[in-house]
């Protein structure tokens, strides 16, 4: 069991493997359901990450998967967990394009986040899944031309359970 004090932000910059058992589940809770730890945000490392039989709660974000600058997809393997008392969402995933310039020339990044997300509860939270994308453009200046970059968004979300939840079960948004 991890106790999380309020406000608190885990940051994973790479890989984290967080397996339970059918028998015996990863708690990581508040230390009260009123006083909300941030999130588990884990970034882009190039490896893929698992949750297994973990129950989260009372959280503002229980999981918080972000990608950018990066020409890659970032898998995440969250199954038969539950998740409860989030107060924004449960799980939320970022991809933010961009582009870069050089001497040498221009090129843009195109990160995608395609978490699998089976099998899990969710309860009494804002959001269940939340997947956010952002785009950029801009002028190559003197190469004479524009660049563009997008973030993108690929979850395969399936026999999952959602209740109460006071925002959308499963929603993508673009910027």
């Amino acid at each position: 069991q991890v106790v999380v004090w309020p406000g608190v932000t885990f940051a994973v910059y790479g890989r984290i493997v967080a397996v339970g058992t059918v028998s015996s589940h990863i708690l990581i809770r508040g230390t009260a359901p009123s006083n909300y730890w941030n999130c588990v945000i884990i970034y882009y490392g190039g490896t893929v990450s698992q949750f297994t039989y973990c129950d989260v709660s009372d959280a503002d974000t229980g999981l918080y998967l972000y990608a950018s600058d990066v020409n890659a997809t970032m898998l995440t393997d969250i199954r038969n967990c539950s998740f409860a008392n989030c107060r924004t969402a449960c799980i939320a995933g970022e991809a933010i394009g961009s582009y870069h310039g050089s001497m040498s020339g221009w090129w843009a990044n195109n990160p995608v986040v395609s978490p699998t997300i089976r099998n899990c509860n969710f309860k009494n939270s804002g959001r269940g899944c939340h997947f956010h994308i952002w785009g950029h453009d801009g002028s190559t200046g003197g190469a004479g031309g524009w660049i563009y970059s997008y973030g993108y968004a690929n979850p395969t979300v399936a026999a999952n359970i959602f209740q109460g939840i006071s925002g959308s079960d499963l929603e993508l948004s673009v910027s």
